[in-house]
């Protein structure tokens, strides 16, 4: 069977201060700003994957964004090889993604630059004091950083690296940036890594200046991205650093440049890899902005001309390496076909009002719910209900939009959700209905979660 030996070797670390074993799962293990690192690694949530992991089961992943899931790359194992796997007493490796800071505002990733406050600010320099110890460590043997922000614009993860100095010799450093900071005058204050195996990931998305500017929130870095990737490539070649990847996330604005894209990477900045990833729904990138920039969307109108592209001699380099970006994606209409499908839910709500769907949630044994999507559909539900006897115990939702939230009751994010005995979650954003219900297994729940489409296509109208 398939095997990932990352829940029982890694801790991955969000500016909320949620831990995770990969930025690849939505299971939270624990909290570095409530609880201390010991804790959290021999927590509950941690075992549950590691025995879902030692019988190969693969629930609580993102298939769609784990690069090993998507090429199919993880090891084989036997049975009784997995279920002797060690588990590390402490993390060995460590992706300290706990900093939005950036200084660009990427439309695939945040809709203007972050301004951190002073709470902010004091949190992160914490959890960056309280991790130094065990990244200091002589087991430790990776360590990556900021996959939430750039880790030259960051003056928390500047300071952190300043005082990474890892017992092993051997430990792997990897730093990800946009690459507009990554100059002589930043390199200077950490030049003590490149005495360790150090890998610099920088993430252009283009060479074409106007493409450049576009996706990186219209902030116009590009002079300084290119000499400082000629400063990386210089730095190659004296030793100090050990890999140089670039990488690029396919989209509708530059797919089409990929080609000439790998060949400057690998011709003139001498990259050891070329990193193609496909758009993924991260943050607050509305469903409309995400069909329009899919194109590895069957029904996106570039998608055959992505499909074409793909044919270049070139992009069959081995130092080009599809994260997921040769895997086509589920096909979805334009949400707008959604928002026709919400229109008929609640046009059979308010045609069966609430009292047939109050007796109809009863006679299924349901007396208590949670809304589940910070979504429009939501806030119609809980309208119909919200005078009946089914007992509205809120709104739940993986991310939080409304930042006011829903009919006067604040929105709660999952991760926060202290798991009741609520009969059901009725799910609004049913089309990721998968994710959801991975996500309420892992933290306990096991009560009824139905969809919204569901429960009205069985509701007597």
């Amino acid at each position: 069977m398939k095997f990932c030996k990352l829940p029982f070797e890694s801790l991955y670390i969000l500016p909320n201060g949620n831990c995770r074993v990969c930025g690849w799962t939505d299971a939270v293990l624990g909290n570095l700003e409530e609880e201390d690192l010991e804790t959290i690694w021999h927590s509950k949530g941690t075992l549950i994957l590691q025995e879902a992991m030692r019988k190969g089961n693969f629930e609580y992943c993102r298939n769609v964004s784990c690069p090993y899931l998507e090429n199919d790359s993880l090891p084989e194992m036997s049975e009784e090889e997995a279920m002797q796997y060690p588990v590390q007493s402490l993390p060995i490796n460590f992706n300290v993604a706990c900093d939005y800071i950036c200084n660009h505002s990427c439309p695939s990733c945040r809709s203007e630059v972050f301004v951190p406050n002073e709470q902010y600010q004091q949190r992160i320099s914490t959890m960056i004091e309280k991790l130094l110890p065990y990244l200091n460590r002589k087991e430790t043997e990776y360590v990556a950083t900021d996959g939430c922000g750039d880790c030259f614009a960051s003056p928390h993860i500047m300071n952190m690296l300043e005082k990474l100095h890892p017992e092993n010799q051997g430990c792997v450093i990897s730093l990800e940036t946009n690459g507009a900071l990554l100059d002589e005058k930043h390199w200077e204050r950490i030049s003590h890594l490149g005495k360790y195996y150090t890998r610099v990931t920088v993430t252009p998305n283009s060479f074409t200046r106007s493409t450049f500017k576009y996706l990186n929130g219209g902030h116009d870095t590009y002079d300084q991205v290119i000499h400082n990737l000629g400063f990386m490539r210089e730095l190659k070649h004296r030793g100090e650093i050990n890999e140089i990847a670039i990488s690029i996330v396919i989209q509708e604005r530059n797919f089409f440049e990929l080609p000439e894209f790998a060949n400057r990477c690998m011709e003139e900045f001498d990259a050891n890899r070329v990193i193609v990833k496909p758009l993924y729904k991260w943050f607050r990138l509305s469903d409309e902005d995400y069909w329009f920039k899919d194109v590895l969307n069957p029904m996106h109108p570039y998608h055959k001309e992505f499909l074409s592209m793909l044919e270049n001699p070139i992009l069959k380099d081995p130092r080009v390496y599809f994260w997921g970006g040769e895997h086509m994606h589920e096909s979805r209409p334009h949400p707008a076909f959604l928002y026709k499908e919400h229109m008929e839910i609640t046009r059979r709500l308010l045609d069966g009002g609430a009292g047939k769907l109050e007796k109809f949630m009863e006679k299924m044994g349901i007396h208590s719910v949670y809304l589940y999507g910070d979504v429009d559909l939501a806030t119609i539900f809980y309208k119909v209900l919200e005078n009946s006897n089914i007992d509205i115990r809120g709104f739940l939702a993986r991310d939080v939009i409304s930042k006011d939230g829903r009919c006067g009751q604040r929105i709660q994010c999952l991760c926060d959700y202290d798991v009741d005995d609520v009969d059901a979650i009725l799910v609004m954003n049913y089309n990721w209905i998968k994710r959801i219900k991975s996500d309420l297994h892992f933290i306990g729940f096991h009560g009824k979660i139905l969809t919204a489409k569901e429960l009205i296509e069985c509701f007597p109208v």
